[in-house]
């Protein structure tokens, strides 16, 4: 049996078919119960990720047009740059790493010819305020 997660507030899947579509999506209600809102009939809250926005003018986060606030929900899709079809799907959970995170685990990829899954085993590095870590992606 599977250990229990410790944090189960994001889902993320990646999945592609035979005629080369994909489709990369993350799902996380942020902190606690998300927004505490719950659609009719659907079993699930919404989430509050843009609790991190702000509306005071002059912050870096100001959400204002034209400007893209800081965000940690990235799901990513990579097409080949000489004909454009899909090449990856992909993406890391993990709060304010995720920027670092897809990097690293693009470049395991594309550089070192990792397979998606040891790309993510691989160790990595995060740089967090003002500090350097070592742990996986």
């Amino acid at each position: 049996m599977a250990p229990k997660p410790t944090n189960t507030d994001t889902v993320y899947f990646a999945v592609t078919d035979q005629w080369g579509n994909g489709a990369s999506f993350i799902n996380s209600v942020y902190g606690g119960f998300g927004s505490a809102i719950i659609p009719k009939h659907t079993g699930f809250a919404l989430q509050n990720c843009d609790a991190g926005f702000s509306l005071l003018a002059g912050h870096p986060n100001v959400l204002q047009p034209r400007k893209r606030p800081y965000h940690t929900i990235i799901s990513s899709m990579l097409t080949n740059p000489v004909d454009n079809p899909l090449h990856t799907v992909y993406g890391v959970m993990g709060g304010f790493m995720q920027r670092q995170g897809h990097v690293q685990v693009l470049l395991n990829m594309l550089v070192f010819k990792f397979n998606p899954q040891a790309a993510l085993d691989a160790p990595g590095s995060v740089s967090a305020l003002g500090r350097l870590s070592r742990e996986k992606c």
